[in-house]
């Protein structure tokens, strides 16, 4: 009996082992003969083998059939967790699925417009949203206006177009009567009336209205706008009453306004410009929510871009009176506690100057109400903290009770502070805490635990006791507090029907492990954020429940690296009148002290780049003095300071941006734009250096550049900029296009600069010598006449400024050389077959040769390239004259290196094409083809051993026969034919054509 008993229980262990979301806090065995299995996290079940079972009590080793099943799949940076279970004696143990690593996807950017700001490229994971490289604004351009004057004619208005040379957007405005005659002009002069008198201008709930003084006289009136920091009106409208209010204007920004008066018709002005007036555009708050509370009404509104600081009004019952409550803040929610209970009460905001002495904005004149309630029900929160003392922490010689019972205290205080009624539980058994809990009336119940397992996971676990009801709605709550700020990576919520306190308690049950103990640097942070652990759970609480959370310290919600430092951010604090934020390096226990502020913003100067810093806000009052808590931990960066930008030069490719390191920079970015523009783009690619070639410029434009620092990924800044940054105009390098031998010297060329005042031109000899400057010249082309013959010289050009006292430009190092050789002598020309064939002088030091030809005065074609002193020039016309020329190249046949010789003229003669020498009665009589440009033809006789002779001349060029009468019979003679024009032979066939007499 007794061991079945001891079976029973062991299959009971095991049972409860297989339930997802049970860990142990011993590791796992391979085995399934363990003496103890205890259950961590709860006391539902204690399960110890007994020590009275016999031996036969492990006879059996399990076998294991490893079952596995996801418990949490992998994201892009969590690994997923997979726990295998064996089917035969339910023994668990858990591996790790890896991180699946973010997947970069585009964000596109767009183009500011003269209106809209504009986006750079990011980067974001495409399957968690992540955001890899945030998107950086760029500020909209503003409109840029040309002007085109339509002059009036007899029969139709003058008129003024106005167009944006950036988005072609435009109006017609300054209208001009038609001409009455020849001699008259109606223009839109000042007019005879008077100019209107601005009375007044205020910012009113749809935009700034615009009031003036009557003009005697005036039809009606128009009125104008422009930001006070442009110079071109804009066109509000045109009304008969004397205000106006402008809309679609931006809140913080400065407008000037005007007023001028027209004509009936709105085409004539009958009045100067009224003298301008000035305000800046504050808009109108607008309440967000009214909230009871347990001290008042919590009353809220939206942001004012440009608001200084906010007032909020209130009115009781039917009153008609705004009465100003509290002092004027600068945070956009205020606490109301002098509401009465039960009285209605309706509430407005309007923003004032810094000095609470003038309203900036209109207000709502309705308003919002509400009727403030005192007597709201608290809500009942039960927390229930682990008292398992032997649960020791991996780090610090403390146990879980401890450190639960330190994390209930601190929710119980944040709990108390949002107006919850709270019961921190005395008793040492799950039974007479559920009964306390029930007998209570408990609106919620929640257990506090920290877990443990193998030493390696970490996470926060919460458990309810199904999807379906209200635990499981408030540990969603919960969890959206607490996932993020716990170290761990392994999250979840799931259910967990079997524990005690889950099953039993009548109230909502949200079970609760914060983190895992059993890893040491886990440990260590439980430890020193159990303050922050309990406002994260209360905040869920606060969230489920529908109530307020109040901080119980300023929240900072950003701390970044700016232009001179690192600026903190954060939430304002109701009733707060200053802030100062403390900081201190990471490594340090000592906090420093900054100014006081009372904005929600602040930045720490004078850090030291490459180093940890740790930032917190206190609040002080107005002489100075610390009021209530503040984060403790606080948030920390790496301060890297903003790239110093100590020289930017043109150099081959770009300009070449260099600036002094900084430290903890991995990699840097060079930005760059327009000077003109509003629009930075960034370089093709990060550097680990100090200095970067930005390439693709125009030349002659003014360029800004500066650098930001970024991880080793290039993924993320880590730095500001300076906006300022450098200026340089780019002037690109000069690149030569010309060096060649002339009848003077050697002419360079090369291609113009754009931006370029002068260029400086440079020669050396051979290429180790220096270079010497040879002179300027505005122009691009420059002529050395002083470079001798048989000598190799190199060239190179480089911009100047108009006055020639600096360089504006780089320089090719290398250059272009050049050997200038004599030029040559052409020594014949000669009718060929194929063509005319040239022969010339071999010259020294020529490299290779190249042959022109042209026809009369025509334009000189290049015939081709040769490094021998001959070559036959084929594809020409019979009968037409050819002149011919040689020049020296380079190697390369990219120079040349002599003068061209002296032209040699010849007439392309074809040669005859023999067809036939037929024997006959009076002789042999040969026929061939006709040769164009031909005066006349040579025949030619010869038999098979002997030696060619000359047998008649033909004076006709059109005559193509001949017989010839004195052969002799028996004999086989040979025939050929050149054609003649003058001195100008054609060349003959070789081999004739036969026949025998």
């Amino acid at each position: 009996m007794k061991r079945f008993v001891l079976n029973l229980l062991l299959a009971l262990a095991m049972l409860l082992s297989a339930i997802p979301g049970i860990v142990f806090a011993a590791e796992a065995s391979n085995s399934c003969d363990e003496s103890t299995a205890q259950v961590e996290g709860n006391h539902d079940m204690p399960i110890t083998k007994s020590s009275e079972a016999g031996e036969d009590f492990f006879d059996d080793v399990c076998v294991h059939h490893w079952v596995s099943e996801v418990m949490q799949t992998a994201s892009c940076t969590v690994d997923g967790v997979m726990t295998y279970t064996c089917s035969v004696c339910g023994e668990t143990y858990t591996g790790s699925i890896p991180a699946t690593g973010h997947r970069e996807e585009v964000i596109s950017g767009k183009a500011a417009t003269c209106t809209e700001n504009g986006l750079t490229d990011g980067i974001k994971c495409a399957d968690c949203d992540a955001i890899l490289v945030e998107q950086d604004t760029i500020p909209a351009t503003g409109h840029h206006y040309e002007k085109e004057v339509t002059a009036p004619t007899r029969t139709a208005r003058g008129y003024t177009t106005y167009t944006c040379t950036i988005c072609g957007e435009q109006y017609v405005d300054d209208y001009v009567n038609a001409l009455k005659s020849t001699s008259t002009l109606m223009t839109t002069g000042s007019g005879s009336l008077t100019a209107p008198v601005l009375s007044s201008i205020k910012n009113s709930a749809d935009g700034v209205t615009v009031s003036w003084d009557a003009v005697s006289g005036a039809a009606q009136y128009r009125v104008f706008y422009r930001l006070s920091s442009d110079s071109t009106w804009k066109t509000a409208g045109t009304t008969n009453s004397t205000s106006y209010t402008v809309t679609d204007l931006k809140s913080g920004s400065k407008y000037s306004f005007s007023v001028r008066c027209v004509n009936n018709d709105g085409d004539k002005y009958t009045s100067p410009y009224a003298t301008a007036k000035s305000i800046t555009r504050i808009a109108q708050p607008k309440l967000t929510s009214l909230t009871n509370c347990k001290n008042g009404v919590m009353v809220k509104w939206s942001t004012v871009r440009g608001a200084e600081q906010y007032r909020v009004l209130r009115k009781e019952g039917n009153s008609t009176a705004w009465v100003k409550i509290g002092d004027f803040t600068s945070y956009n929610t205020l606490l109301d506690q002098t509401a009465k209970s039960g009285v209605k009460y309706t509430y407005t905001v309007r923003c004032v100057n810094s000095a609470g002495t003038k309203y900036t904005s209109s207000f709502d004149t309705i308003g919002e109400s509400i009727t403030y309630n005192s007597a709201i029900t608290k809500k009942r929160i039960y927390l229930s903290p682990s008292d398992q003392t032997e649960n020791a922490y991996a780090s610090g010689n403390t146990t879980e009770a401890v450190q639960c019972r330190r994390i209930a205290d601190a929710l119980k205080s944040a709990l108390t502070r949002c107006g919850f009624s709270v019961i921190n539980n005395k008793y040492d058994t799950m039974e007479d805490r559920v009964e306390e809990s029930n007998n209570w009336g408990a609106d919620l119940h929640v257990p506090l635990h920290t877990n443990a397992f193998n030493g390696e996971v970490s996470g926060t676990r919460i458990f309810s006791y199904d999807t379906g009801g209200n635990a499981y709605q408030c540990a969603k709550k919960i969890y959206h507090y607490l996932a993020p700020l716990t170290p761990g990576d392994s999250d979840n919520i799931s259910t967990y029907p079997t524990l005690y306190e889950v099953r039993n308690s009548v109230a909502p049950c949200v079970y609760i492990e914060s983190e895992f103990h059993d890893v040491p640097d886990v440990a260590k942070w439980i430890i020193s954020h159990t303050e922050h652990i309990g406002e994260a759970i209360c905040h869920g609480i606060c969230d489920y429940f529908g109530t307020a959370y109040i901080e119980n310290w300023v929240v900072i919600t950003d701390v970044s690296n700016s232009a001179k430092g690192v600026t903190v951010k954060w939430k304002p604090i109701d009733g707060a009148e200053k802030y100062r934020v403390m900081y201190k390096k990471s490594s340090d226990d000592s906090w420093m002290e900054a100014e006081s502020t009372t904005g929600t913003s602040y930045t720490v100067t004078n850090l030291s780049s490459g180093t940890d810093y740790t930032f917190t806000v206190r609040c002080v009052n107005s002489d100075g003095n610390y009021i209530g808590s503040y984060d403790t931990i606080g948030k920390s960066i790496t301060y890297i300071a903003p790239p110093a930008v100590t020289s930017v030069k043109n150099s081959g490719k770009g300009v070449t941006v260099k600036w002094n390191p900084v430290d903890g920079a991995d990699r840097y970015l060079v930005w760059y734009k327009e000077s003109s523009a509003n629009r930075w783009t960034k370089a093709a690619s990060t550097t680990t250096g100090t200095g970067y070639t930005v390439t693709g410029l125009a030349s002659g434009i003014k360029y800004t550049f500066t650098v930001r620092c970024v991880n080793s990924a290039g993924t993320k800044y880590i730095s500001s900029y300076d906006a300022a940054g450098l200026e340089k105009i780019y002037i690109a390098q000069p690149k030569l296009t010309v060096l060649r031998k002339g009848d003077n010297g050697i002419t360079v060329k090369w291609g113009a600069v754009a931006g370029a005042k002068q260029y400086r031109i440079f020669r050396k000899t051979g290429s180790t010598g220096s270079w010497t400057a040879l002179g300027s010249t505005s122009d691009t082309v420059f002529l050395d006449k002083t470079a001798k013959l048989n000598t190799r010289y190199s060239y190179t050009v480089r911009c100047m400024n108009s006055a020639g006292t600096y360089y504006t430009s780089s320089y090719d190092t290398v250059g272009r050389s050049i050997t200038c050789v004599a030029r040559p002598v052409l020594s014949s020309l000669r009718n060929m077959c194929n063509g005319i064939a040239l022969k010339w002088n071999a010259v020294a030091g020529a490299e290779q040769y190249r042959v022109y030809y042209r026809i009369g005065n025509g334009s000189w074609i290049k015939a081709g390239n040769t490094t021998i002193t001959s070559y036959t020039v084929t594809g020409l016309t019979s009968g037409k004259t050819y002149t011919f020329i040689v020049r020296c190249m380079n190697s390369s046949g990219t120079s040349f290196t002599s003068t061209a010789s002296i032209g040699k003229s010849i007439k392309r003669l074809s040669m005859p094409t023999l067809k036939s020498a037929v024997s006959s009665g009076k002789g042999i009589p040969v026929t061939w083809g006709k040769v164009t440009g031909a005066d006349g033809y040579y025949v030619y006789r010869k038999s098979a051993d002997g030696n060619w002779s000359k047998i008649a001349s033909i004076r006709s060029g059109n005559t193509v026969s001949f017989t010839d009468t004195k052969a002799s019979k028996g004999v086989t003679y040979y025939y050929s034919v050149r054609a003649y024009s003058g001195t100008y032979t054609s060349c003959c066939s070789s081999s004739g054509i036969s026949c025998k007499r």
